[in-house]
């Protein structure tokens, strides 16, 4: 049985049977980030629906039929109380990020540590999960298991305080996203940026995940 298709790592028979229990873990995880990717994408093409049917002649739709006839560039970034996603729940679709990133970052870390038991030479958990979904695994680091903001890590600085609090939900090219902009903080003794809070949407990285596992 294959469990990293990137890596053709494989476990016998025997091996899966040592491992049954982490095993039905991940198929657990795997239905539930399944589910999850259903809600965004169900949003992403309403979202869709909404701009190609839009008779508005506001700028930004007209940005959006301009730059759909060239699939090469990306259509329009929106941040905020954008109207494309008036009706929507976007606090419930926020929520939906931070259980993706929990789950996704809990389903990788379970193959590395199966890889790491098997073969000593591979990456740590935690490296492997890095490696794999860095953007997904700062989120998860910095807002979904623990906001920055109360976490009191040194390893935060002010900006990301702040960003782990503040409403984060944007659209890129028709897919929703969170973290869509970099926020960035000077004061007398210091200066600080969110950048390593990477934009990512769940859609694409749900693809990046299905073709590895």
């Amino acid at each position: 049985m294959i469990i990293d298709f990137a890596d053709n790592f494989d476990l016998t028979q025997e091996e899966c049977n040592i491992y049954s229990n982490e095993l039905y873990s991940l198929k657990l995880l795997a239905e539930g980030l399944n589910h999850l990717n259903h809600i965004i994408t169900f949003c992403e093409q309403k979202i869709h629906e909404q701009q190609v049917q839009s008779k508005s002649e506001s700028l930004a739709e007209k940005m959006w039929y301009e730059y759909t006839k060239d699939t090469s560039r990306s259509c329009i970034w929106e941040y905020g109380n954008t109207p494309t996603i008036q009706g929507m729940n976007k606090p419930l679709i926020e929520c939906v990020f931070q259980w993706y990133a929990v789950s996704a970052c809990n389903f990788v870390r379970t193959v590395g540590s199966i890889k790491k038991e098997k073969d000593n030479q591979q990456l740590r958990p935690n490296d492997y999960v890095k490696s794999v979904i860095p953007e997904v695994k700062n989120f998860r680091d910095k807002v979904a298991a623990h906001s920055a903001r109360i976490a009191d890590s040194k390893k935060d600085n002010k900006a990301e305080r702040v960003m782990s609090v503040q409403p984060k939900l944007g659209i890129d090219d028709g897919k929703l996203t969170i973290c869509p902009m970099v926020l960035g903080l000077k004061d007398a003794k210091q200066e600080s940026t969110s950048a390593s809070m990477m934009s990512w949407s769940i859609s694409e990285i749900h693809k990046r995940l299905t073709l590895r596992y």
